[in-house]
């Protein structure tokens, strides 16, 4: 009996989990959506629907037929999932490049549905995301289907309040190790090649941090400053 909880032998699963992403990016006011993602993870078909809409226009979709192994993926999620968000401070400054959105849509056996949306950064999304995107792509990666949404540089990332500053560890290829500079501007994400005051060779982003002043992780007298992306001289 389905109405039963004690000694439940039929208890409620996750049938159906829709996930979409999207990015807007900003030009002159005006907000053009830049490129989105849907994965559609469903018991009834057995399948993974993949689709993705880039810069360019271009459409991509991919359906996986997996019999068993996503009924077993689901039997994992809690039908309480995605529960609990933390949310970001009141003072949290906005990508200037623009924004990073989500949708999450839950159904269950019994019907319950669930949805939960957001800003895509570390504190906009569940507190359980990344522990199920981990496990989610995965599966994903081991058939060449994994996207955005599924990358932990995306999902780690976090917003920036305004009092904090920004702090960017730049490696050099001589050196081969990282030094801690400070960029004026937010702009700066992992991968960029950039010049840095003081120092001849060209260096790469590999993390990007934010602190307030008084909890800055070296001396603000003797940091170095980033002077901007090598694209940009």
């Amino acid at each position: 009996r389905d109405d039963l909880l004690v000694f439940d032998g039929n208890p409620d699963k996750v049938d159906r989990i829709e996930l979409l992403f999207n990015r807007c990016l900003n030009f002159s006011d005006e907000e053009i959506v830049d490129s989105s993602e849907r994965i559609v993870i469903d018991r009834a078909s057995e399948s993974i629907v993949v689709q993705r809409n880039t810069f360019d226009r271009l459409k991509v979709r991919s359906n996986v037929q997996l019999a068993g192994i996503v009924s077993n993926f689901l039997d994992d999620v809690s039908v309480n999932a995605f529960s609990r968000v933390e949310g970001n401070p009141a003072d949290v400054c906005e990508n200037p490049a623009g924004k990073q959105n989500y949708l999450i849509r839950l159904e269950t056996k019994f019907g319950r549905k669930k949805e939960v949306k957001g800003s895509f950064d570390k504190r906009g999304l569940p507190v359980d995301w990344p522990k199920f995107a981990e496990k989610l792509n995965y599966l994903l990666y081991y058939y060449g289907v994994a996207g955005e949404i599924l990358n932990p540089f995306n999902y780690e990332k976090v917003l920036r309040c305004k009092d904090e500053l920004i702090f960017c560890n730049v490696c050099f290829d001589d050196s081969g190790s990282a030094i801690m500079c400070l960029a004026d501007e937010d702009q700066y994400e992992f991968g960029d090649c950039v010049y840095v005051e003081g120092i001849d060779e060209i260096g790469q982003i590999e993390s990007v941090e934010y602190h307030k002043k008084e909890d800055a992780p070296v001396s603000l007298r003797k940091i170095r400053h980033i002077l901007g992306r090598c694209d940009d001289f």
